[in-house]
C-alpha cells in the first residue's frame, strides 16, 4: 500500500534500434498526455500504467505497468555544455562501476526531428531480481539539459517492454513552460472567481444525508462506499475557546471497503470546514487486512450529527493501519501521518487562491449544476500524493438536467476521473482508474452482496 490509499504498483522490463521522436498513434499508449510543467516535457504513457511523482524523488515521473517493468523519466541539467558523446562516455562508466558485470549491448547517437538522441542498452546478468536489462535514452533539449528515459525490466519481459519503451520516447513533445504556467494561472484565476461567487451556505438545505454506492469491476462487485453529508457543530463536547470544534460548518463522512485480490482495504474519511471556510479538520484511516470468510470487525459508524475527529480515539496499534489527520488554521495546513513504520508531521502555507478543502471536494460538484460548461483550476491536498497539488475540474452538461464532471486530481494523473450527477448533485456513476466504477445502490442491496461486512 502506498501511503494511505491503495496504489497497486507492480515492478518493473532486446529488438534494438533508434527511436523516432515523431509522436504517432500507437495501440501501446494511452491517449491522454502526461505533462511536466517546469521544462515543458510531455509524453503518452503506456496503456493501463500508473504514473507517480514522489516528493523525495529525483525522477519527474515513474511509470509502472501491470506487466512487470518500469519506465522512468528524469531531467538532467549539467553545469557545463556537454555533447551526447561525452554523456555516452560518462553513462557507460557509471553503469560499469555500479554493475561490474554489466554488458553494453548497444550505444547509438542519432539526430531525429531536430533532437539529438543517445540510446544505451545494458544487460545485467546478476542482480537481486535475476537477469535484468536497463536501457537509457538521453534526448538533448538544450546544450545543458537532457530528458532521460530509463527502462528497468527483467530480461524475460524485455521483448514485451522494449516496443512500449520506444513508443513512449516517440511520443515526446516539448512545450514552452511559460505558456503552460500562464494557462495554469488562468485556470486558477477562474477557480478562485468561481469559489468567490458560490454561496456555500445555500447548500445547507441541499445536502444528501446518506448515499450508498457499489465498487464494480466488470460484472463483479469488489466493494462499497457510504457518503454522509451534514451541517452542524463538529463535536458536541464543551470546549473553553471558540475554536473550530464549537463552530458551525459542513461535515462529510466517507466509509469505504474495497477488495483487491485476497486483500480488503477499509477506509474512513471524516472532514469538516467551518461556515466561514477559515478552519478545516480532516482525518483518514485506512486498514489493510486479508480477506477472511469469518466475520470481520465492523466500522464504528457515528451518528451523522456528531462526527468526532479526536485522533487519539482512532486505533493505530494495528501493524497494517495508516492514519492521517490534517488541520487548516491561520493560513497554515498541518498534517500528521502515522504509518506502521513512521510518524511524521508536515506543514504547508495555504495556497493564496483557489484552495479546496477536503469537504469542498464533495460539495463543489453539487454547486456546478447552474454553471456554464467550463474548466477550473484549484489547489487541494491529495492524500495519495501526500501533498497539496494542482487539480482541474471540467464541467459538461447532459440532457435532463444531469451533468458530468471530469476531475484530474493531480498533474501526474493520466486519466480524468469522470462522474455523472443528477440535477440535485447525487452521484449517478463514477469511472475510476483501471475501468472500475462506483454506482449507486440501496443499502439493502449492499447488505445482500456483503452480508458479513455491512452493519
Amino acid at each position: 500500500m502506498n501511503r494511505l490509499f491503495v496504489n497497486l504498483v507492480l515492478l518493473l522490463a532486446l529488438s534494438l534500434g533508434v527511436c523516432s521522436l515523431q509522436a504517432k498513434q500507437s495501440a501501446l499508449l494511452d491517449n491522454q498526455r502526461w505533462q511536466e510543467y517546469s521544462y515543458g516535457v510531455s509524453i503518452l504513457p503506456p496503456l493501463n500504467a500508473n504514473v507517480n511523482k514522489l516528493s523525495v524523488d529525483d525522477a519527474i515521473a515513474r511509470i509502472t505497468t501491470q506487466d512487470g517493468y518500469g519506465i522512468h523519466l528524469f531531467i538532467k541539467e549539467t553545469e557545463v555544455e556537454m555533447t551526447l558523446a561525452q554523456v555516452q562516455e560518462l553513462a557507460i562508466e557509471q553503469m560499469t562501476v555500479a554493475y561490474p558485470s554489466a554488458n553494453a549491448l548497444k550505444d547509438d547517437i542519432a539526430t531525429v526531428n531536430d533532437y539529438k538522441q543517445l540510446a544505451l542498452y545494458f544487460y545485467l546478468p546478476q542482480t537481486k531480481q535475476g537477469p535484468w536489462v536497463t536501457a537509457q535514452t538521453f534526448v538533448q533539449i538544450s546544450p545543458k539539459v537532457f530528458v532521460l528515459f530509463q527502462l528497468e525490466t527483467p530480461k524475460a519481459k524485455y521483448d514485451l517492454a522494449n516496443p512500449v519503451y520506444k513508443a513512449v520516447i516517440a511520443s515526446l513533445k516539448m512545450s514552452d513552460p511559460r505558456a503552460l504556467v500562464a494557462k495554469r494561472e488562468t485556470m486558477l484565476d477562474a477557480g478562485h472567481t468561481l469559489l468567490a461567487k458560490l454561496q456555500f451556505e445555500k447548500l445547507k438545505d441541499q445536502l444528501i444525508p446518506e448515499q450508498w454506492l457499489r465498487f464494480v469491476e466488470g460484472d463483479r462487485d469488489i466493494g462499497y462506499m457510504r457518503i454522509r453529508q451534514a451541517y452542524g457543530k463538529l463535536d458536541g463536547r464543551e470546549i473553553a475557546n471558540n475554536n473550530a470544534m464549537e463552530r458551525m460548518g459542513f461535515k462529510i463522512e466517507v466509509m469505504a471497503r474495497i477488495q483487491l485480490g485476497n486483500t480488503l482495504y477499509d477506509s474512513i474519511n471524516t472532514s469538516y470546514v467551518s461556515t466561514e471556510r477559515d478552519e478545516e479538520i480532516w482525518s483518514i484511516r485506512t486498514t489493510e487486512r486479508p480477506r477472511d470468510p469469518r466475520k470481520i470487525t465492523q466500522f464504528k459508524l457515528r451518528d451523522q450529527q456528531q462526527l468526532k475527529f479526536d485522533a487519539q480515539q482512532i486505533p493505530i496499534d494495528l501493524q497494517n493501519t495508516w492514519v492521517e489527520t490534517g488541520l487548516l488554521s491561520n493560513g497554515k495546513i498541518q498534517l500528521n501521518r502515522r504509518q506502521p513504520t513512521s510518524d511524521r508531521n508536515y506543514t504547508w502555507d495555504m495556497p493564496p487562491k483557489a484552495y479546496l478543502t477536503q469537504v469542498d471536494l464533495y460539495l463543489l460538484p453539487m454547486m456546478l449544476a447552474d454553471q456554464r460548461d467550463g474548466q477550473w483550476g484549484f489547489y487541494a491536498y491529495h492524500p495519495n500524493k501526500g501533498k497539496v497539488s494542482f487539480r482541474t475540474e471540467r464541467l459538461e452538461h447532459l440532457a435532463g438536467g444531469k451533468y458530468r464532471v471530469y476531475s484530474r486530481l493531480s498533474p501526474e494523473d493520466i486519466q480524468e476521473q469522470v462522474t455523472d450527477y443528477e440535477a440535485n448533485g447525487q452521484i449517478i456513476k463514477r469511472v475510476l482508474a483501471g475501468g472500475r466504477m462506483l454506482i449507486p445502490a440501496p443499502r439493502h442491496q449492499i447488505e445482500r452482496l456483503w452480508p458479513q461486512f455491512v452493519k
